[in-house]
């Protein structure tokens, strides 16, 4: 089962400054309660679903080992993907990058959207997990229920963790979850410890082929977003940039269509999507090198901008020029006697 909700904590940035509460995203296994991966971060929607994959399929032992925790194979035995996700009716969820999880044997089932009881495993895991650092974290941003009540304390004020140490927290919450809290097996399986990672690991080894081997990098892409790709004389254009690539001699010369795995924070790379591969094209226009999607367009809108300025000055400039000219008569003496009759005569000859 997959989700995401809302930390119950506010967090600040390196230079003290808030920051806002985070998002928690989380795999569960509906059989166990063993959480199998999660993501925690500021953006939600496909980059915090991407990362969460990402993480289910990631070695635990190394992945702990980057934040000093030293834990055991069996203690968190899962690098590959579930067969089965089941995933409320989310925008995350329900949109076609998601849906690229088919490509590699993951069969997604989707929910009724706004009934969190049937994912009820998920959302337990979310309040064990919160309520675990909650009480150790009280006056350093922890959010409580009386948030937004009149006279309630303003929890923003007591914020004093960045995200990476609040990752660690989580870590260490997510192990106990898996390792240490004692949970009720189902009937009739005995012999085996009384809790998640031992559930788990019983059923790995009656089911072996309960997971689905991976490779991080083909999941990456998989999950990264697409968009339209154009192939023309001078390249491939994807997201207003162009690329290349040696061997597609051909779709250059007939303008084929087709679509582009891209990396919104790094627009070096694009990788074009056919019959299930994906080829990596390079950018060809150095100046936009490691820069995010983001940036690429600010400067070209800026640049438009520009161009639309300097195209109304220089109207400004002509229009100058030929009033100019027309008012660039010799004055006269001018009576201004017998308008009246005047008018008259001009009326006349129209």
């Amino acid at each position: 089962m997959l989700d995401s909700t809302t930390a119950d904590i506010y967090l600040i940035n390196d230079d003290g400054e808030l920051i806002g509460r985070p998002i928690i995203s989380a795999c569960v296994d509906a059989y166990s309660s063993m959480c199998l991966g999660y993501y925690v971060g500021w953006k939600g929607g496909n980059e915090s679903l991407r990362k969460l994959m990402l993480n289910v399929a990631t070695n635990k032992v190394e992945w702990c080992k980057k934040f000093g925790v030293d834990i055991k194979e069996e203690d968190w035995n899962c690098h590959r993907l579930p067969h089965k996700v089941v995933t409320d009716m989310g925008k995350e969820f329900a949109g076609y990058t998601f849906s690229n999880l088919a490509n590699l044997g993951v069969e997604i089932m989707n929910l009724e959207p706004f009934r969190p009881e049937l994912k009820s495993l998920v959302e337990r895991f979310f309040g064990l997990i919160q309520d675990s650092f909650k009480k150790e974290l009280i006056n350093k941003g922890v959010v409580l229920k009386d948030f937004g009540d009149r006279g309630a304390i303003d929890y923003r004020k007591n914020a004093c963790l960045t995200l990476e140490q609040f990752e660690k927290v989580l870590l260490l919450c997510i192990i106990h979850y898996n390792c240490n809290r004692v949970i009720e097996l189902p009937y009739g399986i005995d012999g085996i410890g009384s809790h998640a990672k031992d559930l788990w690991n019983c059923c790995l080894t009656k089911n072996k082929d309960m997971l689905i081997p991976v490779n991080k990098n083909l999941l990456n892409l998989t999950l990264l977003p697409r968009c339209r790709c154009f192939f023309k004389r001078n390249g491939l254009w994807a997201n207003g940039l162009r690329y290349r690539a040696i061997g597609f001699t051909d779709e250059y010369l007939k303008s084929n269509m087709g679509w582009a795995a891209y990396d919104p924070k790094n627009v070096n790379h694009v990788w074009y999507e056919l019959s299930g591969q994906y080829f990596e094209f390079d950018l060809i226009e150095s100046f936009f090198l490691d820069k995010s999607l983001e940036e690429v367009r600010a400067y070209k809108n800026k640049e438009k901008d520009e161009a639309v300025h300097i195209k109304e000055l220089e109207s400004e400039i002509r229009l100058s020029n030929e009033i100019e000219k027309i008012g660039n008569v010799s004055n006269r003496v001018i009576e201004i006697k017998n308008v009246r009759k005047n008018r008259k005569k001009e009326i006349i000859k129209k």
